[in-house]
């Protein structure tokens, strides 16, 4: 799925505010000669004004991209940790998708959040890039919905959460952003929480198609081989007790 490049965004400084300011302390002779009542007025005006400006980019462009920036930041990275790793976002390397019906009610509210939010963006006052921009947030959040709420591969596919886990485990032994004693650690950590996606698995699953549940079966000697030989040897250099740690998990 196509996504918009956060890491190159360019910091969106609001300089309407700092011409506020200025504007502002060029008067202040002037605001000596007010009465307190006048001087009260128009110290409050000054901070509703500066504050408005603060938080609220003059640019619509700007507007726009500080909204895709919170879309991905709160909602998008936080609730895919698996594509966070891959996308190179390292926060949520310790963490795991949540498949709880409770998690994935919390997912759709706030898809649909971010859906009315990005909607009501007038196209019209973008730029091309933003407009494409825009394009792509909305597409992303659209097919997210279609997926959880329409396919619900969560209920139906029994191989979204055993090869959604052994992904998980895939992108940090494949990836060499940080030393592997430090990515072991990362891995052990998503390897703790696995045996509870896979209790969500039996609580989301019904009736699966049998097609589904086939491919799901000839997966799994595959994934079980992962884990009990491919890790093990990708981190053999780690001369730590973190190796033994996950090998304990694994078994």
């Amino acid at each position: 799925m196509t996504r918009l490049q956060i890491d190159n965004a360019a910091d969106l400084i609001p300089t309407a505010a700092r011409a506020i300011v200025a504007s502002r302390l060029r008067t202040n002779a002037m605001s000596r000669a007010l009465n307190p009542l006048r001087r009260t007025l128009c110290a409050c005006l000054l901070i509703a004004t500066v504050a408005h400006a603060d938080s609220t980019p003059a640019d619509p462009n700007a507007a726009f991209m500080q909204l895709a920036d919170e879309f991905f930041d709160q909602y998008y990275f936080p609730t895919n940790p698996t594509t966070a790793t891959l996308s190179g976002i390292h926060d949520y390397d310790g963490k795991l998708e949540d498949f709880s019906k409770a998690g994935i009610d919390r997912a759709i509210g706030r898809l649909e959040d971010f859906d009315r939010r990005v909607s009501a963006v007038d196209a019209k006052t973008l730029d091309e890039q933003t407009r494409g921009d825009r394009e792509l947030v909305l597409n992303t959040i659209h097919g997210t919905l279609l997926t959880l709420q329409t396919i619900k591969p969560w209920q139906k596919n029994p191989d979204t959460y055993s090869s959604g886990i052994t992904n998980s485990a895939f992108s940090i032994m494949e990836r060499k952003f940080a030393p592997p004693a430090d990515r072991l650690r990362m891995l052990i950590a998503r390897e703790k929480l696995m045996p509870a996606v896979l209790q969500q698995a039996r609580a989301n699953l019904s009736h699966p198609p049998k097609i589904y549940t086939e491919i799901a079966l000839e997966q799994l000697p595959g994934s079980t081989n992962f884990f009990a030989k491919d890790v093990p040897a990708a981190f053999a250099g780690v001369n730590d007790k973190a190796l033994q740690a996950f090998t304990k998990v694994a078994k």
